[in-house]
């Protein structure tokens, strides 16, 4: 039926038998959210001004060079040393009074550098790329939101409670990998996962909508990937 009519189903659908008696024709019921309309905002010259208005980024300072590589320093010396139970403050300044020095022999350690220039070299260029990655993410935040103000939509709940477990998913995976379980989390936030749920929603319907927003420019743009890589994945 959906092949047939072409209806933009989304999810799983609702079946309910209306009719089964023997002797007589099988009645059901299907209910099934679809696709809803879209009316999108003008997103090429969204992009088109975002893109128009960013800035160079800013080169790599000696600075903060230095400080990524006080931060390599530190958690080797964390890795290297048991502190045991102390406050904060006695555990920075365990760490500040054990930091290895930064010569020839420490950076040898790390696996894949001959000397301290080399290393700082790299440091550089990977503190570029990441430089580079924030703004690029900027931009893509930048253009993302104004598609989402500027596009009207009537989001299917089934969209933004998808969107919401996925949510709750990826943040008991986050507590987990802490070292916490989520009812101590909640005890200790004095909340409920219901309270939790609600503070989420905003953020599922934001993203809800975005992907109606960017499944649309796909279809317009004839955006699909080729068979062969759908085969591939």
């Amino acid at each position: 039926i959906v092949i047939n009519e072409k209806i933009d189903v989304i999810g799983k659908p609702e079946i309910s038998i209306t009719k089964l008696a023997q002797g007589i024709p099988l009645e059901f019921k299907i209910t099934s959210a679809i696709i809803p309309e879209i009316k999108l905002g003008d997103y090429k010259t969204i992009s088109k001004e975002v893109l128009s208005n960013q800035k160079d980024i800013d080169p790599i300072t000696d600075k903060e060079i230095e400080d990524a590589i006080l931060k390599i320093r530190r958690s080797r010396t964390e890795h290297d040393h048991n502190h045991g139970e102390m406050t904060e403050d006695e555990h920075n300044k365990l760490i500040d009074s054990n930091l290895p020095e930064l010569n020839d022999d420490f950076v040898k350690s790390l696996g894949q550098f001959e000397n301290v220039e080399e290393f700082k070299k790299k440091v550089r260029e990977m503190l570029e790329i990441d430089k580079k990655d924030q703004a690029r993410e900027k931009r893509r935040i930048s253009i993302s939101d104004q598609l989402i103000e500027k596009t009207t939509i009537d989001i299917p709940e089934i969209l933004v409670e998808s969107e919401s477990r996925r949510i709750e998913a990826q943040f008991e995976e986050d507590i987990a990998r802490m070292g916490i379980k989520i009812d101590d989390y909640l005890k200790h936030a004095k909340k409920t996962i219901g309270d939790i749920r609600k503070e989420w929603r905003p953020h599922a319907e934001k993203k809800a909508k975005l992907q109606l927003i960017l499944n649309e420019i796909a279809k317009i743009e004839k955006l699909y990937p080729e068979t062969k890589d759908i085969e591939d994945e």
